[in-house]
């Protein structure tokens, strides 16, 4: 098989645009969600929007979207706070563990002093930030810490409470001379011009002796929000010639989310409006969450409204809310007339994952419902679909409220008709992303069973045999693995003792052995030999003779190119080499546990040791990939030895190493992570080859003098040899092809760019 490389530089291909491909191997893709906002802050027409795993900044001028997260900048996941320095140009982003960043154009600098303090553990959390000319006052858990911008450095940490006890400190604001601190205790003021490190000089104002969330200096007079004990509700007061008032023209509120004061204005969200008062208190905007549902924001969202600021322009007035549904401006002429729009990145809608599935086409992502204890969460995400880079957000009012979607198999005739399973109500039947049925018992006259005594169905996996039959566990049933046949006929098995209605079940693998094997939540793994319409099943356990699993609490399981099974448990990996001699009595079958012993002496160390493995995913070229519960993911050589990656929150920009899928575009080698921060994408170097050479390209094409990137020749016969020659037929570069991808750089065996010219692979 001959293809002509054209090239100018480095070798060029002729080649179609390919949907969903990067030509550069080992870079991170952003799916994280950017609609639950956190904070918001406008300067000028570009407003910076805060979201839990990330950041988006919109140009409300020309109407673009910038984001920014941790695969592109941020160092950090689980933001609750943003402040702007207009001296130093600079937006201050707060997180959960206490990091802190801070983005000065294109540049972002860590902070992590507070995050890596090895006291106050669990207190670290950024509440607020609030900058006054060079000086950033940093609320905390614990208490306040300064950071000087001028100098970039963290300055001085102020422990406020009674007797210099710790106490947490929501916000803080300064007027005239004083400096106040809403606490979790009250309201702590001290003078500005006296040594702020030492609590005597913060005193405890009598007023307000409960929780303070908020402190605002709103025209010169201190604004605060105070709390009182159930059923009571938030009050405002202020504070004038030495006397706190309450503000009668704003109602009491069960909780104000935020208060915040911004263009010569006070602003107030709770959770059932969005309200902005002008000097006297008058109100000059109120918005309802009926207004925002009218307007196409969720039910959901509009019960959690922030309004976190807002900014007054010369002829109109842009009111920025931001709720759990993104940004949304609200835009008044005259002072009079209005009407709102929605802001938000195209992304999931949640950063809600427990399965994900890849069908050669699309990525969908099951948002959950199973517990730890294998019971349904009542998750109501419905899911969320990626395709051609567009994500695509299906709430579950499309179809009857079903909640818990665990996960999705796709027709191989019909790739616009699929199913997802709900772990508590059935099996759901799409056909062009519009749901058609819902599969149960009712549906099938009972050849499909509930749960003993109930009306649930908890639907845990499928898997598809080679003839296209729909295999799938029905937990806690005295039939647990149903099959939906081709025609659409559904069928109902006993599995006997291994696994009858009081054992709790869920994923499901469908093997080329003709096997079925059957996830139990601590009994190990039920296997089912499927021969010519007879079921045969068998349990593996932890003893020898009887599978030798580490352990029976098994969470993942997956065949790979050589028809071995990979088993990923609670405390480390095993590998079943035969599975075929499970059936045969008189045959070993036991799972081994691999060891490399470099010296030889017996005393080796097993691989991955004694990780939790929620996932384990086989890539084209049979090389192996490992999500863990701890220590991010790995990815190893075919026979698990050699370690090529280990990704983790500190060396990539993995946003949590608690990994729960793997899934793999096997067409692009894309390589997707869902974390319990969200997903994220690597492009990996391997493809599915194909038994003969079928539609070989490669790409780019032309290869411009200025590109540094690979060369890509897909199509190929797994792991064929590829030779690189030029015109005469000089070998200058050859490779193994890593599954049905082989990557050149462009550069000979001695590392030096080709010549122009034409070349042939």
């Amino acid at each position: 098989m001959r293809i002509f490389l054209y090239a100018l530089i480095a070798g060029t291909f002729s080649i179609s645009s390919l949907a969903q491909t990067s030509t550069d191997i080992g870079v991170w893709l952003d799916h994280l969600p950017y609609s639950n906002m956190v904070d918001v802050h406008a300067v000028g027409d570009v407003i910076y929007c805060a979201t839990e795993q990330g950041l988006f900044i919109y140009d409300h001028d020309d109407k673009s979207i910038e984001r920014l997260s941790k695969v592109n900048g941020l160092n950090d996941v689980g933001l609750t706070c943003i402040a702007w320095s207009d001296k130093y140009k600079t937006l201050m982003i707060g997180y959960e563990n206490g990091n802190i960043d801070l983005v000065t154009g294109t540049t972002v600098k860590n902070v992590p002093d507070i995050r890596q303090a090895g006291n106050y553990t669990g207190l670290k959390r950024i509440n607020r930030i609030t900058i006054n000319n060079d000086e950033a006052f940093i609320c905390t858990e614990f208490g306040i810490v300064t950071y000087d911008l001028s100098r970039d450095i963290i300055k001085e940490t102020f422990i406020i409470g009674d007797q210099g006890n710790i106490v947490g400190v929501n916000d803080v604001a300064l007027a005239n001379d004083s400096i106040y601190a809403a606490t979790n205790n009250g309201l702590l003021v001290a003078n500005v011009n006296l040594p702020l490190i030492f609590f005597k000089n913060w005193k405890p104002d009598p007023r307000f002796t409960s929780r303070i969330t908020h402190v605002e200096n709103f025209n010169n007079r201190v604004v605060v929000n105070t709390t009182a004990p159930s059923p009571a509700f938030d009050s405002l007061f202020y504070r004038e010639g030495g006397i706190w008032k309450l503000i009668t023209q704003i109602p009491d509120s069960a909780v104000n989310l935020d208060v915040r004061s911004s263009g010569g204005q006070l602003s107030i969200a709770n959770g059932s409006s969005a309200r902005t008062y002008d000097a006297a208190f008058n109100n000059v905007l109120n918005v309802q969450t009926g207004v925002l549902v009218a307007q196409g924001i969720s039910k959901k969202s509009a019960d959690q409204l922030l309004l976190k600021a807002a900014s007054v322009g010369r002829t109109l007035d842009f009111y920025w809310v931001a709720s759990n549904d993104g940004l949304f401006i609200s835009i008044r002429y005259d002072g009079k007339n209005s009407y709102q729009e929605n802001v938000t990145p195209n992304s999931p809608i949640s950063k809600s994952v427990l399965k994900m599935y890849h069908d050669d086409n699309r990525l969908f992502i099951a948002p959950g419902g199973i517990s730890e204890v294998y019971s349904p969460i009542f998750n109501n995400d419905g899911f969320y679909e990626l395709e051609e880079y567009q994500w695509t957000n299906y709430p579950n009012s499309g179809f009857n409220n079903y909640k818990d979607i665990v996960d999705f198999i796709t027709d191989p005739l019909d790739p616009t008709h699929y199913y997802a399973s709900s772990y508590g109500t059935g099996i759901l039947e799409f056909k062009n992303n519009q749901f058609v049925q819902l599969i149960n018992s009712t549906s099938t006259n009972g050849a499909f069973p509930f749960i003993t005594n109930s009306t649930e169905h908890r639907v845990g996996g499928m898997s598809m045999d080679s003839e296209g039959n729909i295999w799938f566990t029905n937990s806690k049933t005295d039939k647990p693995l149903g099959v939906i046949r081709t025609d659409g006929t559904v069928q109902s098995y006993s599995l006997g003792s291994v696994a009858n209605s009081s054992v709790e079940i869920k994923n499901i693998l469908y093997t080329s052995q003709n096997q079925v094997w059957i996830q139990t939540k601590s009994n190990g793994i039920v296997v089912v030999n499927v021969e010519e319409g007879k079921l045969t099943p068998a349990r593996l356990g932890q003893s020898e003779g009887t599978g030798n699993l580490p352990t029976e609490r098994v969470l993942t399981f997956v065949e790979d190119m050589d028809g071995e099974v990979w088993i990923g448990t609670d405390e480390g990996l095993a590998v079943l080499y035969s599975p075929q001699n499970i059936f045969d009595a008189e045959r070993n079958f036991d799972a081994q546990i691999i060891v490399i012993d470099e010296d030889g002496d017996g005393n080796g160390e097993r691989v991955l040791g004694t990780e939790q493995i929620n996932d384990i995913e086989v890539d084209g070229s049979n090389k192996k990939w490992f999500a863990t519960a701890n220590s991010g993911v790995f990815y190893t050589s075919e026979n698990g030895k050699v370690q090529i990656y280990n990704f983790n929150t500190k060396n990539s920009p993995l946003p949590s190493n608690n990994v729960l899928d793997i899934e793999i575009d096997q067409i692009t080698g894309m390589v997707y992570f869902a974390t319990d921060q969200g997903v994220v994408s690597f492009q990996g170097g391997a493809t599915r080859g194909v038994d003969t050479h079928t539609d070989v390209f490669a790409y780019p094409n032309p290869v411009t003098p200025d590109y540094t990137g690979p060369i890509l020749i897909r199509g190929l016969v797994t792991n064929a040899q590829v030779k690189i020659t030029d015109i005469e037929g000089n070998i200058v570069f050859e490779t193994i092809a890593e599954g049905g991808q082989a990557i050149w750089s462009g550069k000979s065996f001695s590392g030096v760019p080709v010549t122009s010219g034409v070349y042939l692979a």
